[in-house]
């Protein structure tokens, strides 16, 4: 009858003030279940008012009502679908923008060449030693040359400015400050070259610096 005393209250505002108060001490929660089922069962709930209250007025009043809320929730439904294909497009869109910056950094800043010391040899007029480096030493020891807008720089020796040129079989990047240069040989003509000397046919790359009038030269081959 409770339930009954809620119904009332909401399709007949007609009814007494008494009934009125009842219905404002219903939880809210209440009419919003009761609102959600009928837009759901608008004919089921229709027989059973009818049942009920046994008007002959009433189902036709109580089933424009009903219409009226089974179209709001399919609005509401379709708002919130709407919300949800707009949150995945918006997700979409970010994750693309993210890629797309991505790719422009790796664009703007590409790695020309990178090489793994073998040998390093230093020299200073009085003595000179070589050591053959293991791989632990020789991965702190990597060379690595960038290009970013069209210049060069030396990443593993303070990212220091290079020239590069273009000499036959090898390509060199020189210093422009005069404290070293990497020379590398093309992989086109290491075959070639192997054949001729045993330094082209075990190693990719010299590696040459100036520490005063000292020098140090690193041998090895490119990753």
């Amino acid at each position: 009858m409770f339930s009954l005393f809620c119904l009332d209250n909401l399709f007949l505002p007609q009814q007494k003030p008494v009934q009125e108060q009842r219905d404002t001490q219903e939880p809210h929660n209440l009419r919003k279940t009761f609102v959600f089922a009928v837009a759901l069962f608008p004919r089921i709930a229709q027989q059973a008012l009818h049942a009920v209250f046994g008007s002959v007025c009433y189902p036709t009043v109580l089933a424009q009502y009903l219409l009226r809320c089974r179209a709001c929730a399919w609005v509401q439904v379709i708002c919130i679908l709407n919300h949800k294909i707009l949150l995945i497009k918006m997700k979409q869109l970010i994750t693309a923008f993210f890629w797309f910056v991505l790719t422009i950094a790796a664009q703007a800043q590409a790695t020309t060449f990178t090489g793994s010391p073998s040998v390093k040899i230093t020299e200073g007029g009085v003595e000179r030693s070589a050591e053959k480096l293991d791989r632990a030493t020789a991965s702190s020891l990597s060379c690595v040359i960038k290009e970013k807008d069209g210049k060069f720089y030396w990443e593993t020796r303070g990212n220091k400015p290079l020239l590069k040129i273009d000499s036959n079989a090898f390509v060199i990047y020189l210093a422009v400050d005069g404290s070293g240069y990497v020379r590398v040989l093309k992989p086109e003509f290491k075959q070639a070259s192997a054949s001729i000397s045993a330094t082209e046919k075990n190693y990719d790359y010299v590696e040459h610096m100036l520490l005063g009038l000292r020098t140090v030269t690193y041998y090895g081959v490119a990753n």
